[in-house]
């Protein structure tokens, strides 16, 4: 992967096909949930990638890859704004959105893959 410089609003990396992604991390924490935050729907993007680490059982770590569609739907219907409120929102066109999932989600079924799936 490279950096795409944020200048471009295309996401933070590129892969080796040229596809502009934004990686998104998490890890093991006390509300037991899956943070994905700041999530950027507005920007030029192909996919997303989400990284959950288990830093107490590494083996139970995941990974989600969404296209830039799927994104947005689950944004619309699981996200809120990461800041500003509702008010100041509504004016506002480029909104970054919070998802908190529990570790155990219906991603697992659509979205999870295996880390040595990732060949970009």
């Amino acid at each position: 992967w490279e950096t795409s410089p944020a200048k471009h609003d295309k996401g933070d990396y590129v892969d080796t096909n040229g596809k502009f992604f934004e990686l998104k991390t998490s890890a093991t924490n006390a509300n037991g949930v899956i943070n994905i935050d700041q999530v950027r729907i507005w920007q030029n993007v192909d996919y997303y990638i989400v990284i959950y680490w288990n830093l107490k059982e590494p083996e139970k770590s995941k990974k989600y890859v969404l296209t830039k569609e799927q994104m947005t739907e689950e944004v619309e219907k699981l996200g809120s704004a990461s800041h500003g409120t509702k008010s100041a929102n509504k004016q506002n066109q480029n909104i970054e959105y919070s998802i908190h999932l529990s570790i155990d989600n219906e991603w697992d079924k659509k979205y999870k893959v295996w880390f040595e799936e990732l060949n970009t």
